[in-house]
């Protein structure tokens, strides 16, 4: 397990991302929902993201009957990956939402099939990157979604969404903590052929041509 200390206000999904390109790439700091996006019962968070306090997310109240992110519609291939950054408020309560990321191959009149279930961070507005292989899609034009049922448990919050075309292997279990308005401490699970890793910073923008390495 490796560590590193930023001190700076940074995207935290970079640190995978050096080597890919990112079709679609959401932090929802602008207008919400994001154009071309469908999204019910979350609403934007001002209050905190994965950047920390004062960035902004997708969140979804605990006592909402449902909530739904759908992204653009998307031509997979062999190397698609879809990304992004769950955390909770109220994390103690998380074990009553069901939380899962599914997909549709039927654009017009969606037909969800659930592909992963999602957890969630143990403490406080704490953020757990998931990130899910889609070649089983390769060919296809596809729908990718969100789902959460609350059922009275944690508060939902989601950031940092992304489909993009992975190139190079991931290191895995990326974890983000301690995160404010300076600093935050990262860990992740090593790729056993890597000899090292490249760690892109990106802030004020989604586009990755503008990311420092």
């Amino acid at each position: 397990m490796k560590k590193i200390l930023l001190t700076l206000v940074i995207a935290f999904f970079a640190i995978i991302q050096g080597f890919s390109q990112t079709p679609i790439a959401e932090s929802f700091e602008g207008t919400f929902p994001p154009e071309g996006w469908t999204i019910t019962g979350f609403t934007q968070n001002v209050a905190r993201g994965v950047e920390g306090p004062g960035s902004k997310s997708a969140m979804l109240d605990y006592s909402a009957f449902d909530g739904r992110i759908i992204l653009p519609s998307y031509v997979a291939t062999e190397h698609t990956v879809f990304s992004f950054y769950v955390g909770a408020a109220y994390a103690s309560y998380a074990a009553d939402n069901v939380f899962t990321v599914e997909v549709s191959t039927s654009i017009d009149n969606p037909s969800w099939q659930t592909i992963q279930n999602i957890s969630y961070p143990t403490n406080d507005y704490d953020f757990l990157y998931n990130e899910i292989n889609l070649s089983a899609y390769a060919g296809q034009e596809i729908l990718v979604s969100l789902h959460v049922i609350p059922n009275y448990g944690a508060y939902t919050i989601v950031d940092m969404i992304s489909l993009y075309e992975m190139t190079c292997p991931r290191p895995t279990e990326l974890v983000v903590t301690n995160v404010t308005n300076t600093s935050a401490q990262l860990s992740w699970t090593s790729v056993t052929e890597a000899n090292e890793y490249a760690l892109e910073v990106l802030s004020g923008s989604d586009d990755w041509a503008n990311a420092t390495v």
